[in-house]
């Protein structure tokens, strides 16, 4: 039933075309002669980029230019998830120090031969420098 209507509203339709393009042609008149300027111009502008546009290159670069911001997307997503972990772990890891280093009286100094050096070259530079800014002043 429903392609014996559907046939006879495609001949309707058709019948009512030819009847409507007839009485134009006739009378020298087009029913809704503004819309179908526009409608008229719209399809010949797409008729042009269709035929003088290189498509597979848009296609390219439209798929270059996706899956570039996908990954800037993804890249920032990421280290926005990363921040946040080492957020969590900094305020952890400060908590566990401020929680032993208050029971202990004195952190245990390093007696490794090379920060002993270093430690005095340290005290040394200090010195010499504040010399010279007296000296300045």
């Amino acid at each position: 039933m429903s392609y014996i209507i559907a046939e006879i509203s495609t001949l309707a339709l058709f019948v009512g075309f030819i009847t409507i393009t007839q009485y134009e042609s006739n009378r020298k008149v087009r029913f809704f002669e503004g819309t179908r300027l526009k409608l008229d111009r719209a399809v010949a502008r797409g008729i042009f980029v269709w035929t003088h546009v290189a498509l597979t290159m848009f296609i390219r670069d439209f798929a270059r230019d996706t899956f570039i911001r996908v990954a800037h997307d993804s890249t920032s997503i990421a280290l926005r998830i990363t921040q946040s972990i080492e957020r969590q772990l900094t305020k952890a890891v400060y908590a566990l120090r401020k929680r032993f280093t208050h029971d202990s009286p004195q952190a245990p100094k390093s007696t490794s031969p090379f920060v002993i050096a270093i430690t005095d070259f340290k005290h040394e530079l200090r010195k010499e420098s504040e010399m010279k800014h007296k000296e300045i002043e």
